[in-house]
């Protein structure tokens, strides 16, 4: 016979046969038709294989049973698309993604993407919360495009992040402190206004910056390079692309 017993964490169902089954036991290829395989691999594989698709997808997956129920809570991918692969409108409001982050569970967040047409009340309160709930979580790589008509600015404490690896923007990025970003090594700028004091400030606050891309962005008048000694690939791009594609 096969018993089911599942895993230390009361998660994964994990089949295998007692050692008194009965002669007449049925063979293995028969008795694991009804096994669920993919509970029964490792929770660090289905987070990766969850972080290949929008979280408002990955969350439907705790309603497969009490296994799933909290699975997601610990990917440590959160993406918020409001396109689909097929480019169709995937509707999602800022309450939304204040229920996800409160039931989020991941110590650390490596990939976080934004991709908002919405419109909110407050979109400087309600992003500023989030800025800091994922650089609370010590993000990597970042990933904001914001419908045209929402004015946002990021706080100061964002510039001073020293886990982020990669960010890309697609507003204006002007900051008024002095940035910090330690472990950044890809930026990724899209249809902003920059000004010579703002690169200037980026370039040196970024001792690990490797590649700077600017995309349909207005200034500034001149780019001074020694502010980085480790930058080695600037594309200046006026293709319309998505920012997060490079």
């Amino acid at each position: 016979m096969v018993d089911e017993t599942r895993d230390g964490d009361g998660g994964s169902i994990i089949a295998r046969h007692s050692s008194d089954s009965p002669p007449d036991t049925k063979p293995v290829d028969e008795t694991v038709e009804g096994v669920d395989i993919i509970s029964c691999m490792p929770h660090e594989i289905i987070h990766h294989i969850l972080s290949f698709i929008p979280t408002q997808y990955g969350i439907r997956t705790s309603a497969l049973s009490k296994a799933w129920r909290h699975v997601w809570c610990h990917t440590p991918c959160l993406d918020f698309d409001c396109f689909n692969k097929y480019g169709h409108w995937v509707k999602f409001k800022g309450r939304d993604i204040n229920q996800t982050l409160r039931s989020y569970r991941a110590p650390k967040i490596t990939r976080f993407n934004l991709s908002s047409c919405m419109h909110y009340r407050n979109p400087q309160s309600e992003m500023n919360s989030w800025m800091e709930f994922v650089v609370s979580r010590n993000v990597e790589k970042l990933y904001l495009v914001l419908d045209g008509s929402i004015h946002y600015r990021l706080p100061d404490f964002f510039y001073r992040s020293s886990s982020l690896e990669k960010l890309s923007v697609n507003f204006d990025m002007i900051p008024e402190c002095t940035v910090s970003w330690k472990s950044l090594r890809k930026l990724a700028l899209r249809s902003c206004n920059l000004n010579d004091e703002s690169i200037d400030n980026i370039l040196s606050g970024s001792p690990m910056l490797e590649t700077l891309r600017l995309i349909y962005c207005t200034g500034p008048q001149r780019l001074d390079l020694s502010k980085s000694r480790t930058l080695r690939r600037l594309i200046k791009d006026s293709l319309v692309r998505r920012a997060y594609g490079y």
